[in-house]
């Protein structure tokens, strides 16, 4: 999510300097929905293309177990991190 979000950004930002180059007035906000559904349809068009060459369900299944390794090792090193701060545990 935080891809798509950064392309919105980076979107904007375009649209803004071009229309402060050009001297317009901002109308960039008002064309955030259209710019992340173009994104999040363009995103869709891209899985469909992965999708051709290896199953839907086993990438769907391979996303998961990435995801939620992911999920376990951040709350891992934040758990270590909470354990490093007491100083009578030892734990370096």
């Amino acid at each position: 999510m935080a891809f798509v979000a950064l392309l919105a950004f980076i979107i904007l930002l375009f649209g803004f300097v071009i229309s402060f180059l050009l001297g317009d007035s901002i109308t960039i906000f008002g064309q955030f929905d259209s710019y992340l559904d173009a994104i999040i349809f363009y995103l869709g068009q891209a899985l469909d293309i992965v999708w051709l060459f290896v199953p839907k369900t086993i990438a769907l299944i391979c996303m998961g177990f990435s995801i939620a390794s992911n999920a376990i090792r951040q709350v891992f090193k934040v758990a270590l991190w909470v354990l490093r701060k007491i100083p009578f545990a030892g734990i370096s």
